[in-house]
C-alpha cells in the first residue's frame, strides 16, 4: 500500500513537472497540428476520388441513355441490319456502352491514404476488358506520396516517445538529483516505469484528442466510422506502450543521455525503417512477375499472330463453338470475336502469372510486416481506413467476375446476330460492390495487440533486470 501511494506521488510530481515543460506544450501543439494537416490531405484525396467517381458514373449513365435513344430511333425507322449496326451485340458491348466499377472510400478514409494513389479505384468494364479508368491526379503525388495521419502515428509518434523518454533517468543523474530521489523507498525500476507512464499518458491523450479533432473535422459521424475510430485509439495506445518499453530497456542501462539517444536512433532506423524496406524487397524477389514491357510485347505479338492467320483462326474459333452463325466469315463482329478469343488464349498464361505474382507478393508483405512494428502498424491503419490491399483485391476479384458476366451477356448473341432491343437496355446489370466486413480485420488487430503487449511486457522485465544490476542504479 505504501509503495502504491509512493508511486502515485511520484507520478503526480512527474506530471506537474511535465506540465511545466515548454517543449511538451510545443509538442502538444505540433502533434495535433500534424494530425489535422494529415486529415486535411486525406479529405482532399477522398473528395477528389468521390468527385472523379461521380463524374465517371455520370458519363457511363449518359452514354447508356444516348445508346438507348439511338436504338429506339433505329427501331422506329425499322432500319435494316448492317455490319456496324449499333444494335449488334459486339458493337454495343465492345464500343458503344460500358459499365463503371468504382471502389468508394471507406469510413475513416481520411485517416490514411495508403496506396490509393497507386491502385486503380475505377474500372471501365466492356466486353473486351476491365480497363483502368485514367486518373487525372498529378502523377508527382504518386511518386512522392501523401502526408496523412497514418504517417504521423506510424513514424513520427515513436520519435516523439524517444524524444521525451531518452533521458528519463540519465537526465536526473546528470543533474545530480537521482541519488536524492532514490533515497526514498522506491526502486530504480519503479521510478523508471512511473516516469515513463506519465509521459505515455500524455502522449496517448494527445493523440486521442488529435484523432478525435481530425475525425470531427473531416469525417461524417456514423456507427461504422465511430467503431473504426475506437479501434484506432486502442491501436495507438498499444503502439505507444511498445515504444515506451523499448525506451525503458535503453534508459535502464545506466548510459549517458547522448548514448541513449544514439541507441534509440539505431533501433528506430533498423527496426522501423530498414527491416520494412528489406521485407518489401524480399517479397518482390520471392514473387517476381512479368514486367509491363513484357505484357505489352506479348500483346503486340498476339495481335500480329492473329493478323497473319486471320482466316484460319476464325474458322478454328467457329469450329470450337460448335454452333451455326448468321454472319458471313468476313463480318467484322465475327472476326473481332475470334481475335478476342485468340489473343486471350495467347495472353492468359502471362495474365495468370501476373495475378499470381501480385497475390504472392501481398502474402509475403503481410507475413514479413510482423517483423517490424512500423510495417505492421501501417498495414493495420490502412485496414481500418479501408485502403489496404485485402479490400482492393476483393474489389478487383468482383470486377473480374462482373466483366466475365458482362462479356458473356453479349458474346452469346454474336453468332446468332441477336440484335439489342431498346426495352432491354435499362435491365442490364450494374456493378455492385460487396464490401468485406470489418470483422475480418479483428483477428489481425487482436493478434497484433497481444503481440505488442506481450513484447512490451518482456522488454519491461528486461528493463527491470538491467535497472537492478546497473552499477549506477543500485537495487534497493
Amino acid at each position: 500500500m505504501m509503495h502504491a501511494k509512493l508511486w502515485l506521488s511520484v507520478f503526480r510530481h512527474e506530471w506537474r513537472h511535465l506540465l511545466r515543460e515548454k517543449s511538451l506544450w510545443l509538442a502538444g501543439l505540433v502533434l495535433p497540428g500534424l494530425c489535422v494537416f494529415g486529415a486535411y490531405n486525406g479529405l482532399r484525396w477522398t473528395t477528389f476520388q468521390q468527385t472523379a467517381s461521380a463524374a465517371f458514373q455520370k458519363s457511363a449513365d449518359e452514354r447508356l441513355a444516348a445508346y438507348r435513344e439511338t436504338v429506339v430511333g433505329l427501331e422506329q425507322k425499322q432500319a435494316p441490319d448492317r455490319e456496324f449496326d449499333p444494335r449488334r451485340p459486339l458493337i454495343a458491348g465492345m464500343f458503344r456502352v460500358f459499365q463503371p466499377a468504382v471502389l468508394p472510400p471507406a469510413p475513416l478514409a481520411t485517416f490514411a491514404i495508403g496506396d490509393r494513389d497507386l491502385r486503380p479505384y475505377a474500372f471501365r468494364i466492356t466486353m473486351r476488358e476491365a480497363a483502368v479508368q485514367p486518373d487525372p491526379e498529378n502523377p508527382l503525388h504518386a511518386a512522392t506520396g501523401w502526408f496523412d495521419i497514418a504517417f504521423v502515428v506510424t513514424f513520427l509518434l515513436p520519435l516523439m516517445v524517444f524524444a521525451f523518454g531518452y533521458d528519463v533517468l540519465s537526465g536526473e543523474r546528470e543533474r545530480g538529483t537521482l541519488a536524492l530521489v532514490l533515497a526514498q523507498p522506491i526502486t530504480p525500476f519503479a521510478l523508471l516505469v512511473t516516469k515513463l507512464a506519465a509521459r505515455g499518458v500524455w502522449l496517448v491523450g494527445t493523440m486521442w484528442g488529435a484523432g478525435l479533432l481530425a475525425f470531427l473535422l473531416t469525417e461524417r459521424p456514423s456507427g461504422a466510422a465511430l467503431l473504426r475510430l475506437v479501434l484506432w485509439m486502442g491501436l495507438v495506445a498499444v503502439y505507444v506502450w511498445l515504444w515506451l518499453a523499448v525506451v525503458a530497456v535503453v534508459a535502464a542501462g545506466g548510459w549517458a543521455s547522448a548514448t541513449n539517444a544514439v541507441v534509440l536512433s539505431v533501433v528506430w532506423l533498423v527496426w522501423g525503417l530498414l527491416i520494412p524496406a528489406a521485407g518489401a524487397g524480399v517479397a518482390n524477389g520471392l514473387a517476381p512477375g512479368p514486367s509491363p514491357i513484357e505484357l505489352v510485347n506479348a500483346r503486340r505479338s498476339a495481335d500480329r499472330a492473329f493478323e497473319a492467320n486471320e482466316k484460319e483462326l476464325t474458322v478454328r474459333y467457329l469450329a470450337a463453338q460448335g454452333a451455326p452463325t448468321a454472319l458471313p466469315p468476313e463480318d467484322f463482329s465475327l472476326q473481332a470475336l475470334a481475335r478476342l478469343a485468340a489473343i486471350e488464349s495467347d495472353m492468359r498464361p502471362l495474365w495468370e502469372s501476373e495475378e499470381q505474382a501480385r497475390r504472392r507478393r501481398h502474402q509475403w508483405r503481410s507475413r514479413l510486416a510482423w517483423l517490424s512494428p512500423t510495417a505492421l502498424m501501417q498495414s493495420l491503419l490502412d485496414g481500418l481506413s479501408g485502403v489496404d490491399a485485402d479490400r482492393w483485391l476483393a474489389f478487383y476479384d468482383q470486377v473480374l467476375a462482373f466483366q466475365k458476366t458482362w462479356r458473356e451477356r453479349f458474346a452469346r448473341r454474336v453468332l446468332p446476330n441477336d440484335l439489342i432491343r431498346a426495352e432491354e437496355v435499362p435491365t442490364w446489370p450494374r456493378f455492385t460492390l460487396h464490401e468485406p466486413p470489418l470483422s475480418a480485420l479483428y483477428p489481425h488487430l487482436a493478434l497484433a495487440g497481444g503481440l505488442w503487449l506481450g513484447l512490451g511486457g518482456v522488454l519491461l522485465w528486461v528493463a527491470g533486470t538491467r535497472a537492478g544490476s546497473a552499477g549506477i542504479l543500485p537495487a534497493r
